[in-house]
């Protein structure tokens, strides 16, 4: 599956439209919606208890060709339930046909025997169903309801199925509505959702469960999301359940796959719940509102894909031409620019911080210390160029100040290279600290290892111990209890 990531555009907007509509959705469904599995089982429990079920799997038969209602009625009576199955039920309540032919046709018209019983305990069903927010609000093709079409778009069938259709609607509604504007996306979000429903109803017109869900309006905004941005790269991740990776494609690619996927779950799964034409729909119709945009109502993707003139490398570049010309104080200066502009920028920390190592009146050296190894850490940079770093803050100040965390996470750095001299230290600094931290129980167990292949018993004990006595429900405190240390 394909996902487009979020942050690909210059963030000229909140996405106060994509926002609104994730916090609607969340507060019908815990307001609205709440109590809606427990109707829904007050409506079964009486369908199955009241005798009604058995009364329509009789005429279902009938209606089918298969046998009599009378046969039919013996049958469930002779069987040891005495009851029909849960496929029964399912099977009779979701044939939209056989419903129709009771709501439209008279199926069990007034001179039949079981008319008068068979309204009364109907008309109890159908008012108990009418309190399903789902079924007063959601759209049911075989009795579709004029605000039902758009009403289904705001209400789920469960947590799952809410998250799932946030989620991807944060997503695609991020990367549409940065780029095309408010106004703009929510009006394709609408039309989206409107034309998924419509190539639902036309696909299920007998239908009479009801569709709810954002996920065909958040196909819309896919399908116009790749049209309208067209042969533009965009980022996604590609996630194949055994490979994941980030990917730049083009947003027209997007749509192809995207059907395909669905088609294929379509054809492999006709039957499920899952609304596949929907989606299918919602991306087709998604597709059309963005080839509108684009050829009648002037959009231009262009000014999306224009990038920022590119201000940090010529900053960068002049203050390493500083560094090269032994200019200290101009290459301080424009070293902090850069920093301003890229506060992350780790090349620019790394010369930064050696020059202040080299200035005897520097201060706060020890935060600029952090602030670099903790950047070069998070960037994986090569071990050698953080020893480097190390070992020059240590030359430099007498008194190491290093945060617990960082100082675990570079003694777990050092014992890996077999470099438990640097290491050392750095460990027991962080175990004097207060502050919890996770991954102290296995730079432990490993050090205390290390301690043991070269002859340090001593401090090998000591690592166990301390592992023992301020981790002793930890995994690795275990092994070494059991002697595996």
């Amino acid at each position: 599956m394909l996902f487009p990531v979020v942050g690909e555009f210059n963030r000229k907007y909140v996405p106060w439209v994509t926002l609104a509509l994730i916090i609607v959705n969340l507060a019908l469904f815990f307001t609205l919606q709440a109590d809606e599995g427990r109707s829904r089982r007050e409506a079964m429990q009486f369908y199955l208890e009241s005798g009604l079920a058995e009364i329509e799997y009789a005429y279902y038969r009938q209606f089918k060709g298969e046998e009599s209602v009378k046969s039919a009625l013996e049958r469930v009576e002779d069987s040891p339930e005495k009851s029909l199955a849960p496929a029964k039920v399912r099977e009779v309540l979701g044939d939209g046909r056989f419903r129709r032919a009771l709501r439209e046709d008279g199926l069990i018209g007034p001179g039949d025997p079981r008319h008068e019983e068979w309204t009364s305990l109907h008309e109890t069903f159908r008012d108990k169903r009418s309190r399903i927010v789902s079924r007063s609000y959601g759209l049911i093709p075989s009795q579709p309801r004029p605000w039902s079409w758009l009403t289904h778009m705001f209400l789920h069938g469960g947590l799952g199925h809410l998250l799932g259709n946030m989620l991807f609607l944060w997503l695609a509604g991020y990367v549409l509505e940065s780029g095309v504007g408010h106004l703009r996306f929510a009006g394709i979000y609408l039309g989206g959702g409107l034309l998924a429903a419509a190539v639902f109803w036309a696909c299920n017109r007998f239908a009479p469960v009801p569709l709810v869900g954002a996920s065909g309006a958040i196909s819309g905004a896919m399908g116009a999301m790749s049209v309208m941005y067209g042969l533009y790269r965009i980022k996604v991740f590609l996630n194949l359940g055994f490979f994941f990776h980030y990917v730049s494609l083009p947003a027209l690619a997007l749509l192809p796959v995207w059907l395909g996927k669905e088609g294929y779950h379509l054809l492999r799964s006709p039957e499920s719940s899952v609304a596949f034409t929907a989606h299918i729909g919602g991306l087709l119709g998604g597709a059309m509102i963005g080839w509108i945009n684009r050829r009648y109502l002037g959009f231009d993707p262009a000014p999306l894909f224009e990038r920022e003139p590119d201000r940090v490398g010529p900053e960068l570049e002049k203050a390493m031409a500083a560094v090269r010309d032994l200019d200290s104080s101009a290459a301080k200066t424009r070293l902090r620019q850069v920093l301003e502009m890229d506060p992350g920028n780790s090349v620019a920390l790394k010369q930064l911080f050696f020059l202040e190592a080299q200035d005897p009146e520097a201060k706060d050296l020890s935060g600029l210390a952090n602030r670099t190894l903790r950047t070069m850490l998070g960037e994986g940079e090569p071990y050698r160029e953080l020893e480097r770093v190390y070992a020059e803050y240590c030359h430099r100040e007498r008194r190491i100040v290093l945060e617990p965390e960082l100082a675990l996470r570079l003694a777990a750095l050092f014992e890996r290279a077999d470099r438990t001299d640097l290491g050392e230290p750095l460990l027991v600094r962080a175990m004097k600290s207060s502050v919890p931290l996770q991954d102290a129980p296995g730079v432990l167990y490993r050090y205390g290892g290390r301690f043991r292949e070269k002859g340090m018993e001593r401090k090998s004990r000591a690592c166990f111990r301390t592992l023992q006595q301020r981790f002793p429900d930890s995994m690795e405190a275990g092994m070494v209890q059991d002697g595996e240390g």
